[in-house]
């Protein structure tokens, strides 16, 4: 009996790790796409003000 409850409690533990490992690596790859954005409008904006700099 006691191993069916340990059982049961080990398995909501597994499930819930799972659960949040699964959102945290959702958190991060997310949080890579919006770096990788970012990058690219800096390197926009960069570019704009070279171009504005040479017309100058």
């Amino acid at each position: 009996m006691a191993e069916g409850v340990l059982f049961s409690i080990a398995e909501e533990i597994i499930k819930t790790l799972g659960s949040l490992t699964a959102q945290e690596v959702a958190l991060w790859w997310g949080l890579k796409d919006q770096l990788r954005k970012l990058n690219d409008t800096v390197t926009r904006i960069k570019a704009v003000i070279h171009d504005a700099k040479e017309q100058a």
